[in-house]
């Protein structure tokens, strides 16, 4: 249904993993029985990356051999890369510590962002909840209607990191006019930012919108401008796609690159390193709780999207954008820089 992930399923989706007679033998069902997994959130509390991991943490243990305990912490900081450091160098590797990280760990590491300790290859992908397509939307109030409005009126946007990313993206590249007011922690603040007129637009999910402020959707409070992606949502057939507008090749390779991050979506990560056996029981555990009828009614009661990919399939995707071409990480960096 979602677009680079229905592509990923229909040619790389494989069967969920399955422990070895070998397998079964170095790492018995009692591995992580008495144990805690820590979830660490790497976003503020209160957003989709948030609630997520909350639906994931009461079904997960359910699916692990052994049934440990399933927690969540959160660690914001710098856009995501905080709990993404501490997660590739800190964290215990024995398989109790997760990361629900943001889904530009790679794109952060093309840029060139400083402060980042970590490779994102290396990270031992679990696996993903589902793709995330951000989406910029104004207030029902604001003159823009269209992307072709944004090159005619200075959108005023509520920006924190990848934000300012997406809007020096859409400036560059079909000429968009922003101003750019910081230091939002995170979605809340930018809404209520959204609903005083400090600022005229804001990005996010559909799923965050439908499940935080399901009033906006039902009322129209929100205009829906432009969705980061190579196909338009169902749900909002009149709403483009990034990598529609693109008016050159050059153009659309770097909108595909940023698109790209939206497969990576809702993931979840372990500290590199981990030993084969105890990766292999974290993906397969991860991959039933998505098959778990309970976990996707709650999801769907929460108006979260469920379009799971695997670990094997987050490396693919993974090593697809750090191997972007030399002339497009050129232009990547030219456009977005290197700061957050």
């Amino acid at each position: 249904m979602r677009s680079v992930s229905r592509l990923l399923r229909a040619s790389v989706l494989s069967a969920a993993l399955s422990l070895s007679p070998s397998h079964a033998r170095a790492e018995p069902a009692a591995y992580f029985q008495g144990r805690t997994i820590t979830i660490f959130v790497t976003n503020p509390p209160g957003g989709g990356f948030d609630l997520t991991a909350r639906v994931l943490a009461r079904h997960l243990g359910d699916h692990v051999p052994g049934h440990p305990t399933v927690i969540v912490a959160n660690m914001p900081g710098a856009h995501g890369i905080t709990g993404a450091n501490y997660i590739f160098n800190i964290a215990p590797r024995d398989g109790t510590a997760l990361g629900a990280v943001v889904p530009y760990l790679p794109q952060y590491q093309v840029q060139g962002v400083a402060g980042l300790q970590y490779d994102a290859p290396r990270f031992t992908w679990i696996g993903s909840v589902g793709d995330v397509h951000e989406l910029l939307y104004v207030w029902h109030t604001v003159p823009v209607r269209s992307v072709a409005d944004l090159r005619n009126h200075e959108t005023i946007l509520a920006t924190a990191g990848p934000v300012e990313t997406f809007a020096r993206l859409l400036s560059a590249t079909v000429g968009a006019r922003f101003k750019l007011v910081k230091g939002y922690a995170g979605t809340q603040e930018t809404h209520l930012a959204l609903e005083r007129g400090e600022v005229e637009a804001a990005l996010s999910s559909y799923s965050v919108l439908r499940a935080y402020w399901p009033e906006w959707v039902a009322h129209n409070k929100v205009r829906m401008i432009v969705r980061n992606g190579f196909e338009r949502d169902p749900e909002l057939p009149d709403v483009p796609a990034t990598v529609e507008l693109a008016g050159t090749p050059a153009d659309r390779a770097v909108l595909a690159f940023f698109a790209g991050s939206t497969a990576i979506g809702r993931a979840y990560v372990a500290p590199p390193d981990l030993r084969a056996e105890v990766r292999a029981i974290l993906r397969a555990g991860f991959d039933a709780t998505m098959r778990d009828p309970g976990f996707v009614a709650e999801s769907r009661n929460a108006k979260l999207d469920v379009v799971p990919l695997t670990g094997d399939d987050l490396d693919r995707v993974v090593a697809g954008m750090m191997n972007v071409d030399a002339a497009t990480r050129d232009r990547i960096r030219d456009i977005v820089g290197n700061e957050l």
